[in-house]
């Protein structure tokens, strides 16, 4: 049995946004993919994805 992380908004904005697109797993088949700003103006992006 995998035993999953507990995550929480604070450890979720905890996060930083990298120069490349890197995922973070949660658990088996939950992963939240960080994604780099795309111009100088804007933010980088934080999406949910399930596998």
């Amino acid at each position: 049995m995998i035993m999953a992380k507990r995550i929480t908004d604070t450890s979720i904005k905890a996060l930083v946004i990298k120069d490349k697109e890197y995922t973070y797993t949660v658990e088996e088949g939950l992963q939240l993919r960080i994604r780099p700003k795309r111009s100088t103006s804007g933010k980088g992006t934080k999406a949910w994805q399930f596998k």
